[in-house]
Order: structure tokens, then C-alpha cells, then sequence
């Protein structure tokens, strides 16, 4: 750990647990133990538990001037080709949120990653290397050293167009890559449709199901399907 970082984080800590309201601190009543008849069974309580509304009263906010200040920003800063460390540290605090953790836990515990190889990590400021056990979000198999081949071929596609609407356009890399797979997949799987995340490809995936089936609720062991890493979407409920 870089010297002072760890008071560093434990004051921005602090500071953080109050930025989300800009206000004074309302004491929020605790959430009722949980029931353990109401949670799914062979699940983590608390993780799968079915749901139940929330009986504590949301904080009373003091008013807070929300106007926009872009222009009286200083984009000089924001134009640097690199930040110090301790400056992206700053921005972590003040600026950053997590989807699987609380901001002050996310302070303490993320690796501030300034680049990566193969399927190395190596953290800014320490030069400390590592293994990137998750692939990233399970998305990087080629690691983090790109072949040069894939990086042209994306270049290339981003002077031909970044993004087209799946359902009004199509581009020709698409009709290819489908047309591979529907050589490389058994039949009579050969029509394709891809999915910006796991949850949308866990939604249609039910709906799939439930059409292909009849079905319309899952008839799958409980602990399988609600609430894992892609997603909890609507087709599940």
C-alpha cells in the first residue's frame, strides 16, 4: 500500500457515506431479521430470499440546488493524457460506485488497475501484478493483451460504423459470423442472436423455454436461476 493511502481512504470513506445526499444524516431504522421459511431453499439467506416490501421509511433529504455546473468546470484536468495515482484514488472516492459492494468497501478493496497482459493485472502506482482470476466480467478469453488481428478488425469496423440497431439494420460482419456458427453448430441450431449482457441473454433464454414448453413459470430447482451473476430479469419473475 502506497504511503498514507490507507488514511487517505479511511477519510474519503467517511466523506462518501454521506455524498449520495449532499444533507444531514437521518438514522435509519435496521431491516427486520430475515425469516428463514421465507428463503428459498438450499439458498444463502438473505441472497435469494424471496421478496418481501421494505418497512423502513425512505431518509428525508434536505433541498439541494441540483443545477448543472458545466459551465463553470475546468476541463484542464480532464484533459491530462495521465492522472497521479493519489489523484485517481481522489476520483475513486468522491466519484465511483459499485454494483456488488458498498462505496467505502470498494475504496478499501479494488484494484486500481492501470493496465494488464495476458491474464495479469498489474496496479497503478505498486506495479504489483494480478492473476485476473475472473477474466474480467468472465469476457476477456483472449486476456488482456489483444492480438493485433482483433484490434484491426475493430478499428476497422468503428470507421465502418460503431453500432447499428439489431432490429431495423444488420451489417455484413454479422450476417458472417452467424452463418460461421450455423456451420460449427450441431442442427438445427443455425439462426443466432446476440446479447449486450447476461441478463438479457438469461430473459430470452426463459422465454424460450416457456415458448418451446407451454410453461409459463420455472419449473427449475430454485437455487439455479434467481439472482446469480447475470442478472435477475423480468421473464423470471
Amino acid at each position: 500500500m502506497l504511503p498514507g493511502s490507507r488514511r487517505l481512504a479511511t477519510s474519503v470513506a467517511k466523506r462518501t457515506q454521506l455524498r449520495a445526499f449532499s444533507a444531514e444524516v437521518t438514522v435509519v431504522p435496521d431491516r427486520p431479521v430475515i425469516d428463514a421459511s421465507e428463503t428459498l431453499p438450499g439458498s444463502v439467506p438473505g441472497v435469494n430470499q424471496r421478496y418481501r416490501p421494505d418497512p423502513r421509511p425512505f431518509p428525508k433529504l434536505a433541498h439541494v440546488d441540483n443545477s448543472s455546473k458545466h459551465k463553470d468546470i475546468d476541463l484542464s484536468r480532464h484533459r491530462e493524457a495521465e492522472w497521479s495515482t493519489d489523484a485517481v484514488k481522489q476520483a475513486q472516492a468522491d466519484n465511483v460506485m459499485y454494483s456488488w459492494m458498498p462505496v467505502n468497501l470498494g475504496i478499501k478493496n479494488t484494484v486500481i488497475a492501470k493496465e494488464g497482459h495476458g491474464p495479469y493485472l498489474i496496479e497503478s502506482g505498486t506495479g504489483k501484478k494480478f492473476l485476473d482470476w475472473s477474466s474480467g466480467a468472465v469476457c476477456i478469453n483472449l486476456g488482456h493483451t489483444v492480438p493485433e488481428t482483433v484490434i484491426t478488425a475493430m478499428v476497422d469496423q468503428l470507421r465502418k460504423t460503431p453500432f447499428v440497431y439489431g432490429d431495423l439494420y444488420v451489417t455484413e460482419i454479422r450476417c458472417r459470423l452467424s452463418a460461421l456458427l450455423s456451420e460449427i453448430f450441431p442442427d438445427p441450431l443455425n439462426s443466432f442472436l446476440y446479447y449486450n449482457s447476461g441478463a438479457e441473454a438469461n430473459e430470452a433464454a426463459i422465454r424460450v423455454a416457456r415458448h418451446m414448453t407451454g410453461r409459463q413459470k420455472n419449473h427449475v430447482p430454485p437455487p439455479i436461476l434467481p439472482r446469480r451473476h447475470h442478472g435477475h430479469p423480468s421473464a423470471h419473475r
